[in-house]
């Protein structure tokens, strides 16, 4: 078990440090790189799930009934478990940082094409060849 934990805390760190890759790259407005960054995030939140499912028989387990190979293994995972919850809690709070800052830039992008498209409107009512007007001749007399 503290094999795993262990090896969960690694994919966490690797997964915070993307984190904060992927919000330099959306301040950056660097769309491909995020790409890239988003598809490694991907690969290790599989791995993450794998660890997890491997981790299941543990959760029913009364901690203090588990068997241990020595009190350190116990401490160090109790440590380890601790230090991935903080960085879960980092991890989320990035990723929601990180989902503003996108939602924010999609939204100016979509006010600036508001903006092109109104004045395009603009510019081809002017430009536009005025409407032909029709003026009837009143040939009628009133004698």
């Amino acid at each position: 078990m503290t094999d795993l934990i262990g090896r969960k805390h690694g994919v966490l760190e690797q997964l915070r440090d993307l984190s904060r890759r992927q919000s330099d790259l959306i301040a950056d407005a660097d769309m491909a790189r995020l790409l890239s960054v988003l598809s490694a995030k991907q690969t290790l939140l599989a791995e993450l799930q794998r660890i997890q499912q491997r981790l299941e028989p543990f959760r029913k387990q009364d901690p203090e009934q588990r068997r241990w190979r020595c009190p350190e293994d116990r401490q160090r995972c109790a440590l380890l478990v601790q230090r991935c919850e903080n960085l879960l809690g980092e991890i989320m709070l990035v990723e929601k940082q990180s989902e503003a800052e996108l939602v924010h830039r999609r939204d100016a992008a979509v006010a600036g094409l508001e903006h092109s498209r109104s004045s395009a409107a603009a510019a081809r009512a002017y430009l536009a060849p005025p409407p032909p007007q029709h003026r009837n001749l009143d040939l009628s007399s009133d004698t």
